[in-house]
């Protein structure tokens, strides 16, 4: 009978959620995005470094940006606001991130009324790897922290988190050498 009367209390709920139309309260949503394919997707990826040579160091760069996602203040960033973005810290030995100038995004006038998924100005972040001289898998993550003004005008941050990963392995350095025959020159 208990059993029941959850199971029932919960049909009732999601009967009255769609019928009121009615959505969970969301928010503005930071994203951070590692695959540079086009665009930024709203969820992000990853950022996969594929393989790498151990004692080495690589770079990629990253974009970041705001994702509109809800309709009710305080929630979402004010229209025509600059939100900053900085690096709130890396995970993983030899991970690190800058910001690459400007670290800001300035909203669009309409941004509050924005249909959903929308995605504002980018900005980019370098991210480092300083490779171990273990071969192996590695993972790290990075965070990323957006500030700015809500449409209600108080102080609004939002977090975004760029996952990375990386395959070390120990990569042939030794320059190639010529063996020629005697009757041969070579020319530059």
């Amino acid at each position: 009978m208990r059993l029941f009367t959850r199971l029932t209390a919960m049909t009732v709920l999601v009967t009255v959620v769609a019928v009121s139309g009615a959505v969970p309260a969301r928010a503005d949503e930071a994203v951070a995005d590692g695959d540079n394919i086009v665009g930024v997707s709203t969820s992000g990826a990853p950022l996969a470094f594929g393989t790498v040579c151990v004692g080495t160091t690589v770079n990629k760069d990253i974009v970041v940006a705001l994702v509109r996602s809800t309709s009710g203040a305080p929630n979402i960033f004010k229209n025509g606001s600059i939100a900053t973005v900085t690096v709130g810290g890396a995970s993983g030995t030899g991970l690190s991130a800058v910001m690459n100038p400007p670290n800001t995004i300035t909203l669009p006038s309409t941004w509050q009324g924005a249909p959903t998924n929308t995605i504002s100005p980018t900005v980019t972040s370098k991210v480092t790897l300083v490779v171990g001289n273990s071969p192996g898998s590695f993972s790290g993550s990075i965070q990323y922290t957006t500030t700015g003004t809500a449409s209600n005008n108080s102080p609004i941050t939002r977090l975004a988190t760029m996952n990375v990963t990386a395959t070390a392995t120990s990569c042939d350095t030794t320059p190639p050498t010529l063996n020629l025959p005697a009757n041969i020159t070579g020319e530059a």
